[in-house]
């Protein structure tokens, strides 16, 4: 089985594009279309993650399983503020009025198989965020996944809205949504058992208030 995930994508995008934009010497920008053209920036693209993926999976050494698969499902409470009306309306500045909305639900699911986890969210999340969360997990192998039962645009970390940055603008979540969430994931991590033995379900008592927890044994 292989599965093709995207990660904390949320600030990524492919280093060759078919659209780019220069600036002239006066300062005005210019926008140059390959077009047809691009399909061969797409290929090249596909045909080297497609290399990468045939390299890891050669090095990959497998074990039987000593534990369940474990799925939890959570969700946090975060800020949230007004969208906006269209990307038409977004534009690199120096200024922009980020408008509360209460709040907003932020689910995310934790999926352990032996010592590896995926941790997946709506949203997609910056790679800093992905990258401090795998650095504080307890496990060796932790995979962020986004854009996972469902999509829900951006979740920039604080400091991009101190930044203005296209991700902070272009969401429904306010500053601080990205940290409240990685927190709470850390605590789930946290608070599952390392001990492998057995066939070992978690109880309730074991998971952080308000999650729900679903085991298969092997």
């Amino acid at each position: 089985m292989a599965l093709f995930l995207i990660g904390a994508a949320g600030d990524q995008a492919p280093y060759l594009s078919a659209v780019r934009t220069t600036v002239d010497d006066a300062g005005t920008p210019r926008h140059t279309d390959a077009q047809e053209s691009g399909h061969v920036l797409a290929e090249l693209l596909g045909e080297r993650l497609a290399d990468e993926a045939v390299r890891v999976g050669a090095n990959i050494r497998t074990a039987a399983p000593t534990a369940p698969l474990q799925v939890i499902h959570d969700s946090v409470r975060v800020p949230a503020q007004v969208p906006p009306a269209g990307l038409h309306t977004l534009r690199p500045s120096t200024h922009y009025g980020f408008v509360p909305d209460g709040t907003t639900d932020a689910p995310f699911v934790v999926a352990r198989i032996g010592e590896t986890v995926l941790v997946g969210v709506q949203a997609e999340l910056d790679a800093g965020t992905g990258k401090a969360l795998k650095a504080a997990s307890p496990f060796p192998a932790t995979c962020v996944v986004t854009m996972v039962e469902g999509a829900a645009t951006y979740m920039a970390a604080a400091d991009s809205y101190d930044r203005i940055t296209y991700g902070a603008m272009n969401s429904r979540y306010g500053k601080d949504s990205a940290e409240s969430v990685t927190a709470r994931i850390l605590d789930v991590l946290r608070s599952l058992p390392r001990e492998s033995a057995g066939h070992h379900l978690l109880t309730r008592k074991q998971i952080p208030s308000g999650s729900w927890i679903s085991g298969t044994p092997k």
